[in-house]
């Protein structure tokens, strides 16, 4: 494997057809556009965009059948550009949040991923912050590590050059 790839295995005691259901309706839960899926192999294909520390992600995802009442997923994940060294944690986090949603999915429970539980929770309902006065510029740095920004800074300047040549 190269630098950006990475792959996982994850056992489920649930049947074909509802591991293959369940990985469907997760895909777009966790970030991922499914492009393409074979219920007869049990192959999907998905794609993530581009995010803070990611160029995006490409998954293949294999449903493969033990027996009746088992199988497993196999999420094979390679970073789009794979010299992305910010990225390089991204494919283990995003196969983590797949088998997360895959197993709410399968036990019945909401996805820990999208929105609020379909029951209201017992109670009253949360009131909003109070609104906040707006901070100084330089404020709103406080408190944030020293190399965050430093990237901040190294980002704008490159925003900068990018606009001087365009």
């Amino acid at each position: 494997m190269a630098l950006g790839d990475a792959a996982t295995e994850q056992h489920l005691p649930f049947p074909y057809d509802r591991v293959f259901d369940a990985l469907i309706a997760a895909l777009p839960e966790t970030g991922f556009a499914v492009r393409s899926q074979d219920r007869v192999i049990g192959r999907v294909t998905a794609s993530a965009g581009m995010s803070a520390f990611s160029y995006g992600e490409n998954m293949s995802v294999q449903v493969r059948r033990i027996d009746d009442q088992s199988c497993v997923l196999i999420l094979q994940s390679n970073l789009k550009v794979a010299a992305n060294w910010g990225g390089a944690s991204k494919n283990a986090k995003n196969a983590e949040r797949i088998i997360s949603a895959v197993s709410a999915r399968l036990q019945g429970l909401p996805s820990p991923f999208v929105g609020v539980p379909e029951d209201p929770p017992d109670g009253p309902a949360p009131q909003p912050a109070p609104p906040q006065a707006p901070r100084p510029p330089a404020a709103q740095y406080a408190g944030m590590p020293v190399y965050m920004i430093v990237i901040l800074a190294v980002l704008a300047v490159s925003a900068g050059v990018f606009a001087l040549f365009n």
